[in-house]
């Protein structure tokens, strides 16, 4: 669970820098 979590974590903070 904790893979997933941290995985759409970074993918929503890369979404928001670009």
């Amino acid at each position: 669970f904790t893979a997933i979590f941290t995985t759409s974590i970074s993918t929503v903070t890369s979404s928001s820098e670009v």
